[in-house]
């Protein structure tokens, strides 16, 4: 299991995984489906994405999307950390 904390780093709050620091920039849209547009944001250095989901009484079947748009992100050992 990754070890992930939030420390200051240069006076500012950073993420750090295993003792290295992220970058600041993340990810946060409804456009992570797309194989392409998620592989150059890891390739431009983002390696914290944020995924948007809804409940299962709200949208039945929003388990099983879930689950897919995580796959996608984490395919290939893209990310580092996964919200959901």
């Amino acid at each position: 299991m990754l070890q992930a904390v939030i420390r200051k780093h240069k006076g500012s709050p950073a993420i750090l995984v295993e003792g290295r620091v992220l970058p600041l920039m993340t990810l946060c849209s409804r456009h992570y489906t797309n194989p392409i547009y998620v592989r150059r944001l890891y390739e431009a250095g983002i390696r914290v994405f944020f995924i948007f989901t809804h409940t299962e009484w709200l949208r039945p079947g929003a388990w099983e999307q879930l689950q897919k748009d995580a796959r996608l992100i984490l395919s290939g050992g893209m990310v580092t950390l996964l919200f959901a």
